[in-house]
């Protein structure tokens, strides 16, 4: 039997896959691993000490042998077998990394915090972090545990998610001194020494009784003083840098560094409430002059949540149960993309929150809890990944309904705030006079009236004897609005990476050969190509689409299809289409027509209206 790494036995493998939430938190990269360490050592504040939490983290590199009992890891890896694609290459790039001497290690370690606590009492935490999944330790003190962060309990895995192997270790100092070590490994369930396990593997010395191993180790596994360190090896060298980590910190905890409730130390370098703003004032990591399309958020979060008056704004869920926020809110014509920070008391940003019909207002946003049972509310509307509200993860359908009511509201009182911002900035001073300009006007339509058209008095009575109009020949081949079905406009000649030609003719749809219907889910789209000469059946083209406002300007910007649709289907065929590069690909015109069915996000804005374009 491993001394060191300890997996369940079973009866026979029955899940050849890898656990899901893996994938998920790798999507996330740095952000999902740091958001989520700096959140656990938020939430183990120790409110005994009067200061703020200290997280240190180090990027570096040790040998292979330095790490406690891998021997036993790396004989069991090459006797993983995938059976699909996905955990073909993972497996294979495993067998590759297990030959490295060398290897990149991330660490995480906490000060100022409880740490957790080896017992054999109610008081144990070390248990639900160590062995559990699916587990949230509740904190007695209820007024802390509301302000705490999500508590799903599949978190963890998002440090696992940064190792080449999935691989982490945590070593552990509580308030009496002792020294405790541990880790986790999340691999597929497997055939080993002729026996079958699970798939997570974990660092303990009795896993039956769930006691660890005190640890007695030196250098990165190193914990003399109270609280929690966090080693990830064989961290992941696309997860991120020295420079992305600092973004990611900047852009997920700035609330809680300029409240002094947390401070971050990265190699040589310190981040706090005094030092944080020569951050988010450098154009290394936050450019100025960013275009419309940029991401890039927290500089006006911070200039905002530090510059404006605190305004108070309260919001009912279904059941009438009023939750209040502080509410930062600014005004100003040169934003181009409207956002609100939605920021957890304990200082860390869940999402950058969009209002319905506003994403091109110019306002920004911060939304802070205003007590605890606010707090509490909010930290149930997460989603695992802690990156945005949601009802979707709720299994009773009253709660899912009274999310859902609780978010429209929300959506609705940030509205109003910033319509009657825009109504306050662009109130008419006095009275204008219009007479000339009516004058003007009926003089400009009378001239225009007398070109196309002769006046004959009949009698006491005026009557209007129209021109007749020389119909030109391209006409016949106009659609039935009397306008082109398509319009060919300008698009430069493209090689993709593949060295082939990219499709270089790109046509504007007419609106009136447009048909749409919107279900709860989903939207039926058909685009009839029949009075087209430029693009008939058998062709092959990709669909693109650009935002319109009421005043028919087109906003390329702001809509991004990955985001809002779910699934695309091509019509008769089903054919499942890609979308990439925010567009969906090669879809066939079939009897003259183009029909597609799209799966619809919950955030999907139904109220928006577009313009379609064709690339041939």
């Amino acid at each position: 039997m491993d001394k060191f790494w300890k997996f369940a036995s079973i009866d026979r493998i029955e899940d050849f896959m890898f656990n899901p939430s893996l994938e998920r938190f790798y999507k996330f990269k740095i952000d999902g691993t740091v958001r989520e360490n700096i959140q656990n050592s938020l939430d183990a504040r120790n409110y005994a000490v009067d200061k703020p939490v200290v997280v240190t983290i180090n990027l570096d590199e040790i040998h292979v042998n330095e790490l406690p009992g891998i021997n036993e890891i790396l004989e069991r890896i090459p006797f993983l077998k995938g059976q699909n694609e996905y955990t073909k290459e993972t497996i294979e790039n495993m067998k590759k990394v297990i030959l490295e001497n060398k290897i990149n290690v991330i660490s995480f370690e906490d000060e100022n915090t409880k740490g957790l606590k080896y017992t054999d009492d109610r008081e144990d935490t070390w248990k639900a972090y160590a062995y559990k999944k699916g587990v949230h330790n509740i904190d007695p003190d209820i007024e802390i545990e509301n302000n705490r962060g999500g508590s799903h309990g599949v978190g963890k895995i998002a440090s696992n998610a940064a190792s080449e192997l999935f691989l982490i270790y945590f070593s552990n100092c509580d308030g009496d001194g002792n020294k405790h070590i541990g880790g986790t490994i999340q691999l597929i369930e497997h055939e080993f020494k002729e026996k079958y396990h699970r798939s997570t593997g974990y660092f303990v010395d009795d896993f039956e009784k769930e006691i660890p191993f005190e640890n007695n180790y030196r250098g990165i596994f190193q914990k003399d003083t109270r609280g929690l360190k966090l080693i990830i090896p064989f961290y992941k060298k696309d997860f991120g840098d020295e420079f992305e980590i600092i973004k990611s910190i900047c852009d997920s905890f700035f609330l809680a560094i300029v409240e002094k409730k947390l401070v971050v130390k990265i190699n040589a370098i310190i981040i706090d409430h005094e030092s944080i703003e020569s951050f988010i004032e450098n154009d290394s990591y936050y450019p100025k002059n960013l275009g419309p399309r940029s991401t890039e958020m927290t500089p006006l979060y911070y200039n905002t949540f530090t510059n404006e008056e605190k305004k108070e704004l309260e919001i009912l869920d279904k059941n009438r149960r009023k939750y209040h926020f502080d509410l930062y809110f600014k005004y100003d014509e040169s934003i181009t993309k409207g956002r609100v920070a939605i920021i957890r008391s304990i200082g860390m940003k869940i999402e950058d929150f969009k209002i319905s019909s506003a994403a091109t207002k110019p306002f920004n946003a911060v939304l802070i809890p205003k007590n605890s049972d606010c707090d509490k509310f909010l930290k149930s509307l997460e989603n695992e990944s802690h990156t945005e509200i949601s009802w979707k993860h709720f299994k009773v359908k009253s709660h899912q309904e009274n999310a859902k009511y609780f978010i429209n509201n929300l959506d609705k009182a940030v509205k109003k705030k910033i319509d009657d911002c825009i109504k306050q900035n662009n109130e008419t001073e006095g009275q204008i006079r219009v007479d000339d300009i009516i004058y003007e006007v009926e003089n400009s339509f009378r001239e225009i009236l007398n070109e196309k058209n002769s006046i004959m008095s009949v009698g006491n009575s005026t009557i209007i004897k129209r021109k007749p109009e020389k119909r030109k020949k391209s006409e016949n081949k106009l659609g039935k609005s009397g306008t082109p079905a398509v319009t060919k406009q300008r698009k430069p000649k493209t090689i993709n990476e593949n060295g082939d030609r990219e499709k270089d003719e790109l046509y504007s749809v007419t609106p009136h050969l447009i048909r749409r219907a919107l279900t709860y889910n989903r939207e039926i789209l058909e685009i009839d190509m029949s009075s087209s000469d430029e693009i008939k059946s058998g062709r092959r083209v990709d669909l693109s689409l650009k935002v319109v406002d009421g005043m028919g300007l087109e906003y390329g910007d702001e809509f991004f299809m990955e985001d809002n649709y779910s699934t695309v289907y091509e019509q008769p065929s089903g054919e499942t289409k890609i979308i990439k590069d925010n567009k969906i690909k090669d879809i066939l015109v079939q009897n003259n027509r183009i029909k597609i069915i799209l799966g619809l996000k919950e955030n999907f804005n139904r109220s928006l209206k577009f313009r379609y374009y064709l690339e041939v």
